[in-house]
């Protein structure tokens, strides 16, 4: 965890980070099957994705409503338009360097603009604790990174509940 005063931070914008109080409790009822919009330039990256968080043991996932978005612009249209229909994603999961609008822009469009206020986790094979910080400071509230674990993603999904 990294300090607004820590010498991570100088030169990164830093955003409100909602604090775990203040994020929407992610309870779904079970005929309400949890929701996650995945984000990843690479098609194999949100198949493996998809694949870990359906193939949960205890089976909570196993009916999630899966979409996917191959880039940050792409992720903001999806939120925008599941916002539009009352709806929303329980989790985002998103990757840090894209094509178009990269994780740290998109997450902070969506907390700023978008006024999102549920679990976005990072997952990023960026490693250095600049890029770290930049992801946190957008907005999102765990960074993951690659490769990614079924434990180390279950886990995070759980610290959520």
């Amino acid at each position: 965890v990294f300090d607004e005063g820590s010498d991570i931070h100088r030169g990164v914008k830093v955003h409100p980070v909602p604090s775990p109080s203040s994020l929407t409790a992610v309870s779904v009822p079970p005929n309400n099957p949890y929701r996650f919009l995945i984000v990843d330039d690479s098609a194999l990256n949100r198949k493996m994705i998809m694949r870990l968080i359906q193939s949960e043991k205890s089976g909570r996932f196993r009916d999630a409503l899966l979409q996917e978005a191959d880039d940050g612009s792409t992720a903001i249209d999806a939120l925008r338009s599941a916002l539009e229909m009352g709806e929303t994603f329980d989790f985002i999961l998103m990757d840090y360097t894209m094509l178009k609008v990269h994780g740290p822009d998109a997450v902070a469009i969506m907390r700023k603009d978008l006024k999102y206020h549920r679990p976005i986790i990072g997952v990023t094979g960026n490693v250095l604790p600049k890029d770290i910080a930049k992801f946190i400071s957008s907005g999102v509230n765990k960074v993951l990174t690659k490769p990614l674990t079924k434990s180390k993603l279950m886990d995070t999904l759980a610290s959520f509940q």
